[in-house]
């Protein structure tokens, strides 16, 4: 659940969306992720935290930092391991305001 946008759903969609933020011609420099809580009862578990990315956009000289939050929902898989069924993050600046 990107912000600004839709809700994605399904595997594929989901990678094309992944892979499109990371081959754009915006570069990261930092991406740092900062859990405050994890917990979970059963099958389901969370964890919360923020997060900081500096990189620089197409076209501009100056990198831009931005900080925000996360929310990521996991299932235990028959194996035991854990996967990601819902994620959904957002920055801290309030939205641009129409001109």
């Amino acid at each position: 659940m990107p912000p600004g946008g839709p809700v994605i759903v399904g595997k594929e969609a989901i990678r094309a969306f992944i892979t499109a933020q990371f081959t754009s011609d915006a570069v990261t420099t930092e991406l740092v992720f900062t859990s405050i809580q994890t917990d979970g009862v059963g099958d389901l578990a969370f964890d919360r935290g923020t997060y900081t990315w500096t990189g620089t956009a197409p076209g501009a000289s100056d990198p831009v930092t931005e900080i925000g939050k996360y929310l990521v929902i996991a299932r235990r898989q028959a194996d035991g391991s854990w996967q990601s069924a819902v994620e959904t993050w957002n920055s801290d600046a309030p939205p641009p305001q129409p001109e």
